[in-house]
């Protein structure tokens, strides 16, 4: 028999989520309200991962949630939303997609919202910069920071996801944000350096022979 206190742990919106599944398997045409609630949400998960592909994007999110379907009986929650279980769907359909692709990196990122601790100055050029330093991020640390800036997950979630644990995730998150801090910086200095005035060069070996000549002609 399962602990009560299971079913009833987690957030409010984990057990809101608990009544729409338990409504699902009441009947299945309800499991329609969870498309409607975290639909639009996979579906931006898949986007930027599949270099702006609405169709692809479109396809693989009713592939995550016909395997949600399918495994409706034997879900638990186990105080999570139903979106981080949405989420885990989603991401073995993405490494999966890669693998058919044979990419390793990502193809776009250009909606993965604002990233705390990272030096910003005005205008896009450091802002391309760190996107682009993002792009060449391994897989699985632009996961970490899309799931954890952009979906605003909690690290609890994000380790369930990804199959770590929380503080692996904690320390991941960190040296994240310390190598775009450091590319920033090393960017920010480079560009300081490029806006320096230069002084106009002098070729002092003519000018001296010049002067040399009009002291000639000065001479009695």
């Amino acid at each position: 028999m399962s602990n009560p206190r299971t079913r009833t742990a987690g957030s409010p919106q984990a057990r809101e989520d608990e009544r729409l599944i338990a409504s699902a398997k009441a009947d299945a045409k309800q499991f329609g309200a969870l498309y409607d609630k975290y639909g639009h949400a996979v579906y931006n998960y898949f986007l930027p991962r599949l270099g702006r592909e609405r169709e692809r994007a479109e396809d693989l999110t009713q592939e995550t949630f016909l395997r949600a379907f399918e495994h409706l009986g034997t879900f638990r929650s186990l105080g999570h939303s139903y979106l981080t279980y949405l989420l885990t769907i989603a991401h073995n359909l993405l490494i999966n997609e890669y693998r058919k692709r044979h990419e390793t990196s990502l193809e776009a990122l250009m909606d993965a919202g604002e990233i705390p601790d990272v030096p910003r100055t005005e205008g896009s050029d450091l802002l391309d910069h760190l996107w682009r330093a993002v792009d060449s991020l391994p897989l699985p640390e632009k996961d970490m920071l899309l799931l954890h800036y952009q979906k605003e997950l909690p690290i609890r979630a994000i380790a369930h996801i990804l199959s770590k644990s929380e503080n692996a995730v904690k320390l991941a998150l960190s040296r994240i944000r310390k190598k775009l801090r450091v590319q920033s910086r090393l960017h920010e200095l480079a560009h300081a350096r490029e806006e320096q005035p230069r002084l106009p060069q002098t070729n002092f070996s003519k000018a001296n022979s010049s002067g040399k000549k009009s002291d000639k002609r000065a001479s009695p």
